[in-house]
């Protein structure tokens, strides 16, 4: 959820400063949100190393738990390429 909740604070935050227009802060916070709740069980399973978990089943969870940040850098690549300029 810590993915969520930062990707969400940073938008508003960069919103506000004018680092990100509107859309780019709302998808943002909306695609955070869909992959933390289509991908938070699957996210888990590479937690399950040492329960004898196989590899494939541990690929997928590390699979949907690298794809969480996604959003938070995106939002944070357009938001210095926005004040850069």
């Amino acid at each position: 959820f810590f993915e969520v909740f930062a990707t969400v604070s940073l938008a508003f935050i960069f919103y506000n400063l004018g680092l990100v227009n509107k859309k780019i802060a709302t998808a943002s916070s909306i695609a955070s949100a869909a992959l933390f709740l289509l991908g938070g069980v699957p996210g888990t399973f590479h937690h399950l190393y040492y329960s004898g978990t196989t590899t494939p089943v541990m690929a997928i969870g590390a699979s949907f738990s690298a794809l969480e940040v996604v959003p938070l850098v995106v939002l944070g690549y357009e938001g210095y390429e926005h004040w850069s300029m």
